[in-house]
Formats: C-alpha cells, structure tokens, sequence
C-alpha cells in the first residue's frame, strides 16, 4: 500500500499490532491503536454502559443486570465500562444471554498456552476463573512478529489485544461471563490432569449439595484438598477459594455464585443462590 498514489487511506482492525523490524520497513507508515493505548478512537469501540441501558430499555425479554453479567467487562482509557456490542445485538435480537463470542483460531493458541503452561500462564488463569485478579505489569508496546509471544507479558499482552482478558490499573480479569466460558472449556482438557477432572465431575458436586448429602460433600472436598494441584497450598485461603471454585464450577449454569460476603455474625466464603426461589448457602 505504501507509495500507492491511489491509496488515500487504509484502516486495518481486528489484528495485533504489526511489529517493525526497522526504521526502514516497509510497514513503518501505520498509527496503531490497542486495547492497551487508544486514547483517541477508544471512545468509538463497542458499547458504553450508559448505550446498552437504554438499548435494553426498548425491550423487555432481558434485562440490563443480564446483559452486564454477560457481556461487560472492559474499561477504556477514561476509565468507562465497554461491552462486547456483537454479544449484546445478539442477545437482545435473540432474547436470551448465551456464548455469541466468535471462534477463532486465536483460542486455540490461548489454549496452547495454557495446555503447556508457559510462564505458568496457567496458574494464574485459574485464578482468574475463580474469580481472583492477578496482579502484574503489561507491555503495552507489544508486537506480533512472526514467532509466538514468549514471555509472560507478551502472552497477556496478546490475550488483551485479542479481547480475551481485560487490563485496568494493572489488574487483569476475565473480562465477563461470556469469556468464563471459553476458559473453563479450555480446562477441561485432559492435559490439564486433576484440574480437568475437578471441573467435569463439577456437577456431581453440585448435585450432592442441593441434596443435602454432606458426607459426599464433604469427601468430595477432602480428596480434592489431598491432591497434588499447582494451585493449592496447604491452608492457604486464596488456593482453597480457587479449589472450592472449581468444585463448583458446574453451578454458575443455574446458580449466582457469590464469594466471601462478610456480616456482623459469621464470615461467608461463598453464597451460592438460586435465579428462581430455591436457594443455600455454604458457609466456612
């Protein structure tokens, strides 16, 4: 495109940023915008908060609190809440909060990551699917070359970019439910041994508790302490936070899972409440 008279201007979206191997490229023309330093045109991309109120105002199938769950997440540079606008023009059009992220190839590598444990990459998305934010320092001038990133940084810098993590005030998270979904897919994978076990067997956690069957509960529990897990240190209470998670994984189909509410007569670790009537509680 360079020196094309008849190019006035080229606008590119949806890749990384292209990596420069010289002053002298051939790609040296491009302005660059990222999820992680757009204080310009950031303002133009998905939709702000204040947009998807009144969008759910004119229609009554789903609610704003329904839509917020499962689709915000992402803070732009002036610190406003961004939500993915493709996920909420389904939602709305089809009347039901579901997984309208787009499958790409780019998960696949997320996946690699995780599948091998770069930069123990792994343990710290286990974490942020129990809910935790991990805090660390992002390249913001990361660029895609041609090999993969291979630090830390650069691997988060990728997932930022690509949309599938969100970065505030150096704090990552996933970014909403929508996204939960993809990563608890993606640890459910044999490669990742006890963990991928923990996470299908899930619903029979589940099960037993709305049964009131405390012994399985309960050994359910004990074998999973017991288990050789990267993630669980013993008596650490973020580890076990992140172990009673996974445990409970299957719930957040058809349960609010709450964590660690405090009141004056007891310290709750988790609330586990129902979207209909029925409801119950763990408490520590």
């Amino acid at each position: 495109m360079k020196d094309r008279t008849y190019v006035a201007l080229a606008y590119m979206t949806g890749v990384l940023p292209i990596k420069k191997h010289s002053s002298t490229s051939a790609l040296n023309m491009f302005d660059e915008y990222t999820m992680l330093n757009d204080i310009i045109y950031g303002r133009y991309f998905g939709f702000t908060e204040e947009e998807v109120k009144e969008l759910c105002e004119k229609q009554s199938k789903i609610s704003f609190k329904e839509i917020s769950d499962c689709y915000n997440g992402y803070i732009n540079e002036d610190g406003d809440r961004i939500y993915n606008p493709r996920s909420v023009v389904k939602a709305l059009q089809n009347g039901k909060c579901i997984i309208y992220w787009t499958n790409t190839g780019a998960m696949d590598e997320v996946k690699e990551y995780l599948k091998y444990n770069t930069m123990e990459v792994r343990e710290d998305v286990i974490k942020m699917v129990s809910g935790y934010d991990v805090d660390i320092i992002i390249n913001e001038e990361f660029r895609a070359g041609q090999e993969p990133p291979k630090t830390k940084t650069e691997i988060y810098s990728a997932m930022i970019i690509l949309g599938f993590l969100s970065y505030y005030n150096g704090y990552l998270k996933i970014p909403n439910k929508e996204l939960m979904r993809e990563f608890e897919k993606a640890l459910q994978d044999e490669s990742f041994g006890y963990v991928s076990e923990i996470i299908k067997n899930s619903r029979s956690m589940l099960k037993a508790t709305v049964s009131q069957e405390t012994e399985k509960v309960a050994q359910i529990l004990y074998d999973i302490h017991n288990s050789e897990i990267p993630i669980l240190q013993y008596n650490d209470e973020n580890s076990l936070s992140c172990i009673v998670t996974l445990a409970y994984l299957s719930a957040r189909d058809t349960y609010r899972v709450e964590r660690e509410e405090k009141n004056r007569k007891r310290f709750c670790r988790f609330y586990i409440s129902s979207y209909e009537k029925s409801r119950f509680a763990i408490y520590s």
